[in-house]
């Protein structure tokens, strides 16, 4: 039995820069996430920054029960 990574969920470089200033700017009305680990992700982009505090008043779209429950 061989072990096959099929995909592996990375940031591309430079994505914490980017984040971090279109959400300081204010530049986000809808914040979409397709999985739990896209959420996971972006929260440890953002931190030392709260994910809470960033998106603010911004409204969140989960794909799923299962991501909308690991976005709680």
């Amino acid at each position: 039995l061989e072990l096959v990574i099929a995909y592996r969920t990375k940031a591309p470089d430079g994505a914490k820069e980017e984040l971090l200033k279109i959400f300081e700017d204010g530049g986000v009305d809808v914040a979409v996430f397709s999985s739990p680990s896209t959420i996971q992700n972006m929260s440890e982009m953002l931190q030392p920054a709260s994910i809470k505090d960033l998106l603010g008043s911004t409204k969140i779209a989960c794909i799923g029960p299962v991501t909308a429950e690991a976005a709680r």
